[in-house]
């Protein structure tokens, strides 16, 4: 019966006028009901119950406005908006923070692909450099290696030139040399052929005057 009666009572308050709820809610702030009383009326009528299991289910809890929270005492319905906005505002900087991660990270994927870019681009630069000093440094080698050829090329025929001078001059003296050998032993033979001849023309008078009789006293 008691049931009842709070139930009517509840039901009463639902459909005055915004004006006589003020007035209600003046007369309840007035005489000020104990804690019991309130507590004891809140779980008779179930709402709280029903406001607790859509604020901890998601999906009811995106779809509860603040026009929609089921009537409660003044300080009960204060203390669960308030709870509530700090659950919707805790849920707005989660996702705020979520999207700022996101583009953080995204920003972050752009630098280090320009970076590899870059450092590939560098790289490439680098082994075209050391390519060109290689074939700068290969036909210097091969201007030196030629210029080295051409000097030592040089040098040989001054070698040759000078062996081949060397030698004819040698030839030359030594031609000179066995000319005026044989002129020496051809005037040598000439003098012995002279003197040979001297000797037998001498042996021959002398034979001569041996063979001619003594004169008579």
């Amino acid at each position: 019966m008691k049931r009842s009666k709070e139930t009517s009572r509840i039901t009463e308050d639902r459909v005055k006028l915004p004006t006589e709820r003020k007035d209600l809610r003046k007369s309840t702030r007035d005489i000020k009901p104990s804690r019991d009383e309130r507590v004891a009326r809140i779980k008779k009528s179930g709402k709280f119950a029903n406001l607790v299991t859509s604020l901890n289910d998601p999906k009811q809890r995106s779809l509860i406005q603040l026009n929609q929270i089921p009537e409660l005492p003044q300080h009960e319905q204060d203390k669960k908006a308030s709870s509530y906005l700090k659950e919707k505002l805790f849920d707005d900087l989660g996702e705020a923070a979520k999207r700022e991660q996101e583009m953080l990270l995204e920003k972050m994927k752009l630098q280090a692909m320009r970076f590899t870019s870059e450092s590939t681009r560098q790289q490439d630069k680098i082994d075209e450099m050391i390519t060109e000093a290689k074939g700068r440094k290969k036909i210097r080698k091969e201007e030196t290696t030629d210029m080295a050829v051409s000097q030592l090329l040089d040098r040989s025929h001054q070698l040759n030139e000078m062996y081949q001078k060397d030698r004819e001059e040698h030839e030359t003296a030594l031609a000179e040399r066995l000319q005026q050998q044989q002129l020496k032993s051809d005037d040598k033979q000439s003098n012995d052929k002279m003197e040979e001849n001297t000797s037998k023309l001498t042996d021959s008078k002398r034979s001569k005057m041996k063979q001619r009789p003594l004169p008579r006293l």
